[in-house]
């Protein structure tokens, strides 16, 4: 108790609350974690004692759930064609065209922290803050090559398009995350870890190579069988009100102004504010209906912008019917989908190997979805499926669903296709070099007894020409050795045309009846005459 409670009024301490024995900590998710959160109650101290010790309980299970299992069965040929996989995702690490956030730095951010995008913290790592909010690229590299899945990699949908998080529970929902699993030590956060367009800006052309370069791996940062674990944020919290009746539209028109802006969209109701010159455009109308209206009708103004949708995004991660919240049914997000997808591709692909999938069974979870109001939850991992029939299935998931960016979808079906049809050929060398050394896991059951009749022997008329299979051996090792002479049949023997001596008349020994013949009866003809 004594330590634990040293721990509590140290965290209360920095948190900037007094404890006694009459006051109360409002923390986050987590009452230690010094932030407001209006739904804990007045507590004694001796309650709030007793939660931070069955706390402290629970991160020591989960680090020694975290840590990774080496059984003595584990061969460095197996973690060397593994780790082979990730050579891509590596290089573009190695690039920095990818940047990792840190774990123990985001653990030392106030609960009501909002992430900044990537250029922000890189300036943040210039002030030379310690710790550095970014993994260096040979930090990074680390992390995945020692193949324990100790970087995370958030799988989310934005809810804003300048702002993925713009109340701050994605970033309380990973804060918890990374409390309940400490062996995940960095995490790419889309947002944080890739170059963003600047507000009414654009990346530079460096920050956009870099970009480009990012993007062709995602399958590979997302499927790495023992680089990285995804973290799945599926639920959408409820709009804020700041949010209703907001419609953005993406790249107006060349000469759009607000007259034309006004003229297309005051049918669907009562617009109260323009803000044209903001990326993207907004329009508000007076009530949330009018905008869901015009986004319906996005079809019939093409010549506008290059697409409409509401400000805040309540569109589901992965398809959504009959909402209790009332929300409409849709068909979920495009990238989520995406990522989803090549989530379990590869494990799915390396499990049907006894051996790798015993490798891989000893590591932490591949997939965790996450949640407000539980700890992360494990996903079992899929391949029940026969292979041709689920990379269909998940290519028509992708073009299913709907992406905010008009020119992404066909971006992302090709990513698919181009990461499964990569990955596979891949797979072949690796499954090549783990075969050879993996048990049979089960015993195959003995061959049933069943009787034949004895088989009819081999004829063929006297007279019959033949190619002969001389080198027996050859047809052995499954080949016809060199090529042979023409021979007859003669009394159930075969004698060569070019001399030689004379070979038994069985299926084995022939490769192939060159010249129909008659035999004896006079239909055909006889290289050697009647004697």
């Amino acid at each position: 108790m004594g330590k634990n409670a040293s721990k509590l009024e140290s965290s209360a301490a920095q948190g900037g609350h007094e404890i006694n024995g009459d006051t109360h900590i409002r923390g986050g998710r987590r009452f230690v974690d010094g932030a407001e959160d209006k739904r804990w109650e007045r507590l004694p101290l001796d309650v709030l004692q007793r939660m931070e010790e069955e706390r402290l309980e629970r991160e020591e299970g989960a680090m020694a759930a975290c840590a990774p299992a080496v059984s003595e069965s584990s061969t460095s040929e197996v973690f060397d064609a593994l780790t082979k996989l990730d050579d891509r995702l590596v290089a573009t690490l190695a690039s920095s065209a990818i940047r990792l956030v840190r774990s123990e730095w985001l653990l030392q951010q106030p609960a009501d922290y909002r992430m900044p995008c990537r250029q922000k913290l890189e300036a943040l790592e210039r002030e030379g803050i310690t710790p550095s909010p970014l993994l260096s690229a040979e930090e990074a590299v680390a992390l995945v090559r020692r193949g324990q899945r100790a970087a995370a990699v958030l799988s989310h949908g934005w809810l804003t398009p300048g702002d993925p998080d713009p109340a701050g529970e994605r970033f309380r929902v990973v804060i918890s995350a990374l409390q309940a699993r400490p062996c995940l030590e960095a995490i790419f956060w889309d947002y944080s870890s890739l170059f963003q367009n600047p507000p009414g800006g654009c990346r530079t052309p460096e920050e956009r190579a870099a970009f480009d370069r990012a993007i062709k791996v995602m399958g590979d940062l997302y499927a790495s069988a023992i680089g990285t674990t995804v973290l799945q944020i599926k639920e959408i919290p409820t709009r804020p009100a700041e949010f209703d009746g907001a419609l953005c539209l993406f790249e107006l028109a060349e000469g759009i102004g607000e007259a034309q802006v006004r003229s297309a969209l005051e049918p669907f109701g009562t617009i109260v504010g323009c803000e044209l010159d903001s990326q993207p455009a907004i329009v508000r109308f007076s009530t949330h209906t009018a905008a869901l209206g015009a986004v319906a009708a996005a079809a019939t103004m093409r010549g506008l912008c290059a697409g409409i949708d509401v400000q805040y995004n309540e569109r589901s991660y992965d398809g959504r019917t009959g909402d209790a919240d009332g929300r409409a049914d849709d068909t979920g997000r495009g990238w989520c989908s995406f990522e989803s997808s090549v989530s379990s591709e590869l494990i799915s692909r390396l499990g049907v190997v006894p051996k790798l999938r015993a490798e891989l069974d000893a590591l932490p979870p591949k997939v965790l979805v996450l949640s407000s109001d539980a700890l992360p939850m494990e996903q079992a991992a899929g391949g029940g499926d026969e292979l041709g029939a689920r990379v269909r299935q998940n290519i028509a998931t992708i073009e299913a669903a709907r992406f905010t960016g008009s020119g992404d979808k066909p971006i992302v079906v090709e990513l698919y296709k181009e990461y499964v049809s990569r990955i596979a050929g891949v797979l072949q060398n690796t499954l090549h070099l783990v075969a050879a050394s993996v048990p049979a896991r089960n015993s195959m059951p003995s061959a049933p007894t069943v009787a034949v009749p004895q088989p009819l022997p081999f004829l063929l008329a006297d007279g019959q020409a033949v190619l002969p299979i001389i080198n027996r051996e050859a047809r052995d090792r499954g080949g016809e050795g060199v090529a042979a002479s023409v021979g007859v049949v003669r009394s159930l023997q075969i004698k060569p045309s070019l001399g030689g001596d004379d070979c038994s008349l069985t299926f084995d020994g022939i490769s192939q009846v060159v010249v129909p013949s008659g035999g004896d009866g006079g239909t055909g003809f006889d290289l050697f005459g009647p004697d």
